[in-house]
């Protein structure tokens, strides 16, 4: 039915004409985008008004990757009667919309109170028209380089001078949730940067309502780390901290040194609450561990917690937390909590054994680990004699109410084999020859909800390869729910693990390999070709970045039967072999939901990268609006980890969790 649906016009009002306004819509519920519903509006009158019911229209949500021409964008909200119940719009990422087309698009809904538009290109002079004259309540918005330059030019950073802001004082009162991101800035002045930021400061002190406050951010380049001045961090208005007194959620996301950095005020804000309950701080990805008591960080490790949410999300928060201080804490206390996501790392070389821990973090979905950490979990004798021990605390609890007196009735002898010693699972009482024993082993039979895996080093005690057993890797495969998997600067030999994690997950949708094996050769190419078809279906993101890896016709040929795939980043530098167009033109043509492609081939010429963009976006612009391709002869690897940048929420998504930031210097202001 739902197929027939996609026919023409004719065909699909005879389709509908004798269905009630119910089944009608029931059928419909089925859609899981609203750019489905705009299409099929064009063709089913009766469609067209139906969407007119406040029940059916008052959320609206547009995908980034949505291929929707922009007359038919306009075609659907130009029904004054349909955009006048519209409550709640989420336009986040839609960077291919023209500033003033999300400004006349949004200003006849008289009704819209949560109105998301970061990672667009909303500017602050058509963001200022909207607050005027709509009651939003909720924002989340990218921070406009348009502002940054009319602050730029005042003479004085006196918060008197921000005419722009302060004529917006009225519409700040009404905000109750406000969500600022900082986009990535390459190359912006110091002076801008100085500026900027102090009107932020002051955007955010004229929101007395605010009950949520955001902030995400991109990290520095080292470049802008050298060339800013310190002093502009150390700006702060006084009684900033006091004005906040409904404040109740603070979120600050950023990945290492953020591009922000008003530490002061949040020291102060933060020390305003008092005891920090975890439903008021949440420092995702980076806390600042100076700020935060250790009793604030072991409570925080006590919620539950979703990752990256939305601003007007109902539910608690994710949080992904570097969890050796947690860890540590719950292996004394025995009190482990319901933790959906772990970064867990080495802390000053130190490697502590957390098998027990992580027998408990049952409720575990996304793990992002170190193979240092990973390999010193306790060898197959002790854990399964802790099994064993769990196997009859888990009858004696679903049978008495007994509880343990001592920690040490449960807990596994403390003695320890050699680090990388080889041994045999048991299974069932019986010794198991064939699998490896490995900490991956044991955290895919205890913690198997996983669908967001991370494998990497921490940079801090680089292993040698004769440690790694690389048949364990192919361990993954049993994380039935993997999603999104990461695995990075692993020495490998060969990728035979590739081809079976690719056939037993068969719902993968994310694959990012990073400096695997050898630097001087891709030793696993072939087996990567043979491993993407494999997922052919479900994958929709895949980023390589490897040196030498020789032609690319290869992967791109393996590429186009994943007709689904969106989001593509190739870099190889250096590289014997160039980039040719005919197998990215085939890939783009085989592959219609294709939106983002990045490429970095070192032995491709300026002049054909220029030549290669130009063609695709000729070819496939008009088709596919948040199209983006970026061809590059060369890109550091410093910057390599900010492309795409196009997605604000999935900011820190390229890089690496497992390498933890030790110098918080930047943040003692």
């Amino acid at each position: 039915m739902m197929a027939s649906l996609l026919g023409s016009g004719d065909e699909m009002n005879y389709l509908t004409e004798r269905l009630s306004d119910e089944t009608l819509l029931h059928i419909f519920q089925h859609i899981h985008t609203h750019d489905d519903f705009i299409r099929l509006s064009e063709t089913c009158h009766r469609l067209n008004e139906l969407l007119k019911d406040k029940d059916f229209c008052c959320r609206i949500f547009l995908p980034w990757y949505s291929n929707l021409r922009r007359e038919m964008v306009f075609r659907f909200f130009r029904d004054r009667v349909r955009v006048a119940v519209i409550s709640q719009l989420d336009f986040s990422d839609l960077y291919w919309l023209p500033s003033g087309i999300i400004r006349d698009l949004v200003t006849p809904m008289t009704n819209l109170q949560i109105f998301l538009a970061a990672g667009t290109c909303l500017s602050w002079a058509h963001l200022s028209q909207l607050l005027k004259c709509l009651p939003i309540k909720k924002l989340s918005w990218s921070w406009d380089n348009c502002l940054e330059e009319s602050c730029r030019r005042r003479s004085s950073v006196t918060p008197t001078k921000f005419s722009e802001i302060t004529e917006m004082e009225d519409a700040f009162l009404r905000l109750t949730s406000l969500l600022i991101h900082i986009p990535m800035m390459t190359k912006t002045p110091t002076d801008v940067l100085f500026y900027s930021y102090s009107a932020l400061e002051y955007l955010v002190s004229l929101c007395l309502n605010l009950e949520e406050l955001w902030f995400i951010s991109w990290p520095k380049s080292s470049a802008e780390r050298k060339s800013s001045s310190s002093s502009y961090s150390r700006r702060e208005f006084d009684g900033l901290e006091s004005a906040l007194t409904k404040l109740h959620t603070l979120v600050i996301s950023v990945k290492g040194p953020p591009r922000f950095s008003p530490m002061s005020f949040f020291r102060k804000l933060i020390s305003t609450f008092g005891v920090v309950t975890p439903a008021q701080v949440f420092w995702c990805d980076h806390p600042l561990l100076g700020i935060l008591n250790n009793e604030t960080q072991y409570r925080l490790g006590q919620a539950r917690y979703c990752w990256f949410p939305q601003i007007c999300s109902e539910t608690a928060v994710r949080l992904s937390y570097p969890m050796v201080a947690i860890l540590e804490a719950a292996r004394e206390n025995f009190s482990y909590p319901k933790l959906r996501a772990v970064s867990l790392s080495c802390s000053d070389g130190e490697i502590g054994d957390h098998s027990v821990a992580f027998s408990k973090l049952t409720y575990l979905e996304k793990l992002s680990v170190s193979i240092d950490c990973l390999f010193e979990i306790r060898d197959s004798s002790l854990l399964s004699e802790y099994m064993t021990l769990q196997h009859l605390d888990d009858k004696l609890e679903a049978t008495t109410d007994y509880k343990p007196e001592k920690m040490s009735e449960l807990k596994p002898p403390s003695k320890k084999r050699r680090v990388g010693a080889a041994s045999k699972l048991l299974v069932n009482g019986i010794p198991n020859k064939t699998d490896p024993t490995t900490g991956l082993h044991f955290i895919a039979r205890r913690c198997s909800k996983i669908n967001e895996l991370e494998l990497g080093y921490s940079g801090l005690n680089q292993a040698k390869a004769g440690r790694i057993v690389l048949e364990s890797l192919s361990c993954i495969s049993n994380f039935k729910f993997l999603r999104k998997l990461s695995l990075s600067s692993i020495p490998i030999t060969n990728g035979k693990f590739l081809i079976q994690i690719c056939s037993k997950c068969d719902i993968i949708e994310s694959l990012r390999l990073t400096h695997l094996g050898p630097s001087a050769k891709c030793c696993y190419v072939q087996d990567l070709c043979q491993a993407l078809p494999l997922c052919r279906n479900t994958l929709k993101d895949f980023r390589l970045e490897q040196n030498y890896i020789g032609s690319p016709l290869a992967i791109l040929k393996a590429l186009k039967k994943c007709s689904n795939i969106r989001r593509l980043l190739i870099w190889s530098s250096p590289n014997d072999h160039a980039l040719e167009f005919e197998p990215v033109d085939c890939l783009f043509q085989s592959c219609k939901d294709l939106t983002v492609f990045y490429a970095t081939i070192e032995s491709t010429t300026k002049a054909d990268c220029f030549k290669f963009r130009k063609a695709l976006e000729a070819r496939y612009k008009a088709e596919r609006p948040a199209l983006s391709i970026v061809l590059r002869r060369t890109l550091e690897e410093e910057e390599l980890i900010h492309y795409p940048s196009i997605h604000y929420r999935e900011i820190v998504i390229n890089a690496t969790q497992v390498c933890q930031y030790k110098d918080f210097s930047n943040f003692n202001s």
